[in-house]
């Protein structure tokens, strides 16, 4: 059956915020299915069930950046790509397989960064593929 609610690694930030209100959040909800949204205290539900009531909306663009080494460029590519999409509600996920201090500029950058910025770091014994 298809679903009535669908969302997809959903994440949320407020004014810049380190921490996320809701954080890579995936969610299918099909016709008659009754389903309990819990956790802790500021864990992000009531922010979960705004974007999916529409009330409250999460970013429309993503652009995923799959780096290694890359550390050099981090910082100028978020300063090019958060104008531009900080209009569409838009955020950067890097997807890092690197051994430099790539991580550590990708921090550096989300700091001063207009749009949200998230870093999926995989260390080398997490790393599967060729």
């Amino acid at each position: 059956m298809d679903a009535l609610i669908r969302t997809d690694e959903v994440t949320k930030r407020y004014d810049g915020d380190a921490a996320p209100a809701v954080d890579g959040v995936s969610l299918q909800i099909t016709p008659g299915e009754a389903v309990a949204i819990m956790g802790p205290s500021n864990s992000g539900k009531p922010r979960l069930l705004n974007m999916n009531a529409g009330l409250d909306r999460a970013p429309r663009v993503c652009v995923l950046v799959p780096t290694l080494n890359e550390a050099d460029n981090a910082g100028p590519l978020v300063a090019r790509l958060g104008p531009v999409l900080a209009g569409l509600g838009g955020e950067v996920l890097f997807v890092d397989d690197s051994d430099d201090h790539t991580p550590a500029a990708v921090a550096a950058a989300a700091s001063a960064a207009a749009v949200p910025v998230r870093l999926l770091h995989r260390a080398l014994s997490e790393r599967t593929g060729g």
